[in-house]
């Protein structure tokens, strides 16, 4: 004898995946969502037998927009499509099998070592569930947590900022922002905290610099901008008082910009200099180099521009040679002579 339930679908329920909300509905977009629900909702309580023109008709879609969003599910593994089926995937299946794949035999030793590196990364990992998730976290962030542990080899107290990090950023919504930041935290080498510290000093020097260029130039400084500063400190090795030396070569420049500031400080690089010290000994002797080929050039030219001194003798000459030439008496006019 069989047992038939009967139900009214119009008052039927579906059942959706905690882990397709937290971990798959994020990434998404909204008609995509439709259509996965409408699936879910088919084989729960429907025929189970729906075809591209139904799916259009009910979703008030084009069959075309319908085979997007199918291809959209299926490349994110929340369903496969043949020719015959689709096949709704078990996702939390496919999550405990990721999760709880079986692992090689290690020695005692590596193996107690791995115990207390574990309760260390299990306790700082339910802090940050309880801070940042409200006890809510999912799959995918245990899943990010355990890579960036192997792969960066963060310390419990480093993990613990970069969503800290994160949360300041307002990032939490979605993983691509803190994913981000752990790689350029990986670039830069950052395993301990001591080294992360580190890196938010230099981190924050860079920051006082940009700001200390946008204020002298009076404008907003562009990402490009702020690469180049960055280099100013990371290739260059100069600090703030080398490049407020070098500001100061921007005054009463008609246009001043972080380029050409970038080229002045490129010189002084090539030049080799590093302190202020030796960059005003450099400028000087360029400027005078500068001014001994303007007088040559001056000279040159025939452009003989005189001092004071050399004024004063040239009219004092003038003057005695204008004593010294006789006037010319001036004749009467006839008209002179009558009267």
């Amino acid at each position: 004898m069989r047992i038939v339930r009967h139900r009214n679908s119009t008052f039927s329920d579906t059942a959706v995946p905690d882990l397709f909300i937290y971990d798959f509905m994020v990434k998404l977009d909204g008609d995509a969502v439709k259509c996965y629900l409408l699936l879910l909702s088919v084989a729960e309580n429907g025929s189970r037998v729906i075809s591209s023109d139904d799916m259009a008709a009910r979703l008030g879609f084009s069959v075309k927009k319908v085979d997007e969003l199918l291809q959209q599910l299926q490349a994110e593994g929340l369903i496969s499509v043949s020719q015959r089926d689709i096949r709704l995937e078990d996702i939390k299946a496919k999550e405990l099998e990721r999760r709880f794949r079986p692992r090689e035999t290690a020695p005692p030793s590596d193996i107690i070592e791995r115990e207390k590196e574990h309760e260390d990364r299990e306790q700082i990992i339910n802090e940050i569930n309880m801070t940042f998730f409200q006890g809510t976290m999912t799959y995918t962030w245990y899943e990010l947590t355990d890579y960036w542990f192997d792969h960066h080899g963060f310390e419990p107290a480093v993990m613990y900022s970069l969503f800290q990090e994160a949360a300041n950023a307002n990032a939490l919504r979605t993983t691509a922002y803190i994913r981000r930041i752990a790689e350029d935290w990986s670039q830069a080498g950052i395993k301990s905290y001591d080294q992360l510290s580190v890196y938010y000093e230099r981190f924050l020097e860079k920051k006082q610099l940009q700001a200390l260029v946008a204020k002298n130039l009076r404008r907003r400084l562009s990402e490009p901008d702020n690469r180049l500063i960055s280099n100013w400190m990371d290739e260059y090795g100069y600090s703030a008082d080398i490049v407020e030396e070098a500001l100061q070569k921007l005054t009463g420049a008609s246009n001043p910009s972080v380029k050409y500031l970038d080229s002045i400080l490129g010189e002084w690089h090539a030049e080799g200099l590093q302190t202020v010290e030796e960059i005003r000994e450099y400028e000087q002797k360029y400027q005078q180099r500068r001014a001994a080929k303007r007088k040559g050039e001056q000279r040159v030219s025939g452009d003989f521009t005189m001092s004071e001194e050399s004024k004063t003798e040239v009219e004092q000459i003038s003057q005695d040679l204008a004593r010294r030439i006789p006037r010319p008496r001036l004749k009467k006019t006839d008209a002179a002579q009558e009267d």
